[in-house]
């Protein structure tokens, strides 16, 4: 689950950024510190949320929250900008939102943890780098998917490679729009079923953390018994 929820993330992480000149077309070049500052500043206060609400409402049940009104109102915000009259405004509003409600995602840290934590306590080896790798063998690819869809998209409305904004036709600023504002909110609800399924939460993660205490603990008695035994042992 959590693999399949790091994929679309990874798609949306490699739109994003790299593509970043892209959607300064919508809003101009001059703009781009202002950009990072908004991605900066909302996005690390919202990982603090996040984190500060956690042990009130659990991982898993934040990052679908977040994700529905991220998704849910992404969608809204781009039939916003398709009104001339309100378009920058609204797109500056898009980014701050989306840039908020996409901080759960620090939580998604919690999802690959703990299945390592279960997997320890089920076989005794704590084997982090086996499902890291395993991980990155199935997210890579992501990385890749992004710039495909991307690139298909630009091309397929007419986007000016490196053209400033005033050359651009109407049909590449809308292909930028739907690239910004309907692609990413779709892969975050894919990514938010992944999340809806992942089985460690409630009574499982509670059992799961005494069970992991317990397994700590006889491992600190053994090495305390080989300590005893051999005193050369760092």
């Amino acid at each position: 689950m959590y693999i399949g929820y790091n994929f679309t993330k990874g798609v949306n992480g490699s739109i994003q950024l790299p593509y970043l000149f892209v959607f300064l077309v919508l809003v101009g070049e001059e703009f781009v510190v202002f950009y990072f500052l908004i991605v900066i500043i909302f996005g690390y206060s919202a990982n603090i949320i996040c984190m500060k609400l956690r042990p009130k409402y659990g991982a898993k049940k934040l990052m679908i929250r977040f994700g529905l009104i991220q998704s849910i109102g992404g969608f809204i915000i781009f039939f916003l900008i398709l009104i001339p009259a309100i378009e920058t405004p609204i797109i500056w509003i898009g980014l701050l939102f989306s840039t908020f409600f996409g901080g759960a995602g620090v939580l998604s840290v919690i999802l690959q943890t703990l299945p390592i934590d279960e997997d320890e306590v089920k076989y005794g080896y704590r084997r982090e780098t086996m499902f890291y790798g395993i991980n990155a063998l199935f997210t890579k690819p992501a990385e890749s998917l992004g710039p495909i869809m991307a690139t298909v998209i630009l091309v397929s409305f007419s986007y000016v490679q490196g053209g400033p904004p005033e050359v651009q036709p109407d049909s590449a600023i809308l292909g930028i729009k739907i690239l910004f504002y309907v692609v990413p909110n779709i892969f975050v609800l894919i990514g938010l079923i992944f999340v809806h399924f992942f089985p460690l939460e409630g009574e499982k993660y509670e059992q799961l953390q005494i069970e992991l205490r317990a397994v700590h603990e006889q491992k600190r008695r053994s090495l305390k018994s080989e300590k005893n035994l051999n005193p050369n042992i760092s």
